[in-house]
């Protein structure tokens, strides 16, 4: 469980990073503020399962 949760947080950093690119670089303010909301739900539903998995 704990390598899915980091392989999930790992997932949302792309997916949040290509967000901050798209928009910087293809001037698409909307398009990044959603891959950057996508991103962090896929990062902090992966710390969400890391901190149920270890049991704290």
């Amino acid at each position: 469980m704990y390598s899915v949760a980091r392989a999930l947080q790992f997932l949302g950093l792309l997916v949040t990073g290509f967000g901050f690119f798209t928009g910087v670089l293809g001037g698409n303010v909307r398009g990044e503020l959603v891959l950057l909301a996508v991103g962090a739900g896929i990062f902090f539903g992966g710390r969400l399962l890391q901190v149920r998995g270890s049991g704290k």
